[in-house]
């Protein structure tokens, strides 16, 4: 079964009995599975199964909706209006889901058909009674909440921004050509009301995700830029539609044909719009950030979420705490940055806030593994009476030299994956060379045996060893390096988010 997220009833319920999934069982499956999402959702619909997980499905697999209802929901598929196709039979289908009161309104059509004149009445024979007898005017506004309802992220921000813009332009063309006067000015504030408060979710759920983790790692954002550059970006897109609809009245094609009828339907018209007129990146002015900008810095806010969360504890129980394996940490990270400022290329600023973020990063992470080195200390010298010129802090510059090697090799011209065996290669070096002669403890006794059992079984040569740490690293790298090559945001911000 099909459920189509841009149209589940939040008003009224219908008039006659309904199957016995209720809509709040409803909804809590749809916020399940907004949690399950996968990679595979990207381009592709997914049939979610509670059960057993998700599998992907044809357009053939999918179920009748009144037999699923009464069975109880076993498989659907979430949608929102701003990944759909918006096809006039799509369109068709959900007007006359609509006059057949089910359970889940699918509204495709923004006049109201009249359940007497409509009820019952098959497929085919509906598609007949739109197209020869006109619809009233009247926009169905809940149609139209609809249309942008369900959480914006930078997922979905491209196409939901480009979605959103469109439904606006299309609907004040209406607005403009079919009321005047005083209704029309009644009509365009509604319109402005959706619009507001869409835009102001969008921010909602981006601004302050992105500012706390800039500011967690004391690397802030100009403040109120990032919530401007959005509304910026949103509104531009609107202008750029609005400017295309002036020039192109027919844009959906339908003027002088049996389908005219459909210049009322909400969705569809705002699908066309969409696929006539292609937005580019839109920057409203030089003083705001444009969509790729607001992009990247969502990339690294996400990326950098929880880096400011890596305690002293955290380090003591990881034992990560000497020079080679924070150097290796923060290379690695240093690299996942270059990769993503040069696939998108922000703006010089963006560039600038990026390189703070990881400068603050490394700053916060020597001083929490100089923390874990003290609660170390504390606790060792509290057993064994240990001398405390064992546990020195860390050496910040050895933990620079394996970054260094990190930047020279890709300079070099290297590619990534050679720079992370370069890198992880050095790296073990340093390490096992001052096991031999350090005093250190996290080079010394207990710790050293197990540090340096993990170093010397870390960089396998031919990278056969399935459980070679270099290995999982060049895996991981792999996983990465596609994942920002495709430059699909969903799966994008899956993987790092």
């Amino acid at each position: 079964m099909i459920i189509d997220a841009r149209n589940l009833n939040q008003a009224q319920p219908p008039n006659k009995a309904l199957p016995t999934v209720g809509q709040e069982q409803a909804r809590e499956l749809i916020r399940l599975l907004d949690r399950k999402h996968t990679d595979a959702d990207n381009d592709e619909s997914v049939v979610m199964t509670p059960l057993s997980g998700p599998k992907k499905t044809s357009s053939a697999d999918t179920l009748d909706l009144g037999k699923t209802c009464c069975r109880g929901l076993e498989e659907v598929r979430l949608e929102f209006a701003c990944d759909i196709e918006y096809t006039k039979d799509k369109a068709l289908t959900n007007a006359w889901v609509n006059s057949q009161n089910a359970l889940f309104k699918l509204f495709g059509n923004s006049g109201r058909v009249s359940d007497e004149a409509a009820a019952g009445m098959s497929r085919d024979e509906f598609g007949e009674y739109m197209k020869t007898h006109e619809l009233d005017r009247e926009i169905d506004w809940r149609a139209v909440d609809m249309q942008v309802w369900g959480s914006c992220n930078y997922g979905s921000f491209t196409k939901f921004t480009d979605h959103l813009g469109a439904l606006y332009a299309s609907l004040e063309d209406r607005i403009t050509t079919d009321f005047e006067g005083g209704e029309q000015a009644e009509q365009l504030e509604k319109l402005n009301a959706v619009y507001d408060k869409a835009v102001n979710e969008v921010i909602d759920n981006i601004v302050g995700k992105t500012e706390r983790s800039f500011d967690a790692l004391g690397a802030s954002l100009p403040e109120g830029k990032l919530e401007k550059s959005i509304r910026g970006v949103i509104d531009g897109k609107a202008a750029a539609y609005r400017g295309f609809i002036e020039k192109n009245k027919d844009y959906a094609g339908i003027e002088n044909t049996v389908d005219k009828w459909m210049k009322r339907d909400v969705g569809f018209m705002a699908g066309a719009l969409k696929n006539a007129c292609k937005p580019s990146d839109t920057q409203t002015s030089e003083e705001l950030w444009s969509e790729k900008d607001i992009l990247v810095l969502g990339m690294f806010g996400s990326m950098y979420s929880g880096a400011a969360d890596k305690s002293a504890a955290d380090l003591q129980v990881l034992r990560a705490n000497d020079e080679e394996s924070l150097g290796l940490e923060v290379s690695r990270r240093w690299l996942a940055d270059r990769k993503v400022l040069s696939t998108f290329d922000p703006n010089e600023e963006v560039k600038s806030l990026c390189g703070k973020l990881f400068e603050s990063y490394v700053e916060n992470l020597i001083k929490n593994a100089d923390n874990a080195v003290k609660i170390i200390q504390k606790n060792t010298e509290e057993a064994e009476g240990a001398k405390p010129s064992r546990f020195s802090p860390i050496d910040r510059k050895a933990v620079y030299a394996v970054l260094d090697v990190m930047k020279r090799s890709c300079k070099d011209g290297g590619d990534e994956k050679t720079a992370l065996v370069k890198t992880s290669a050095f790296a073990r070096g340093e390490f096992l060379k001052k096991a031999e002669n350090s005093k250190l403890w996290r080079y010394n006794n207990e710790y050293k045996s197990n540090a340096k059992s993990r170093w010397e079984n870390f960089y396998d040569t031919d990278l056969q060893n399935s459980s070679s740490s270099m290995k999982r690293i060049l895996e991981k790298w792999e996983s990465f390096d596609a994942a920002v090559s495709s430059k699909n945001m969903y799966r994008l911000f899956r993987y790092i988010g």
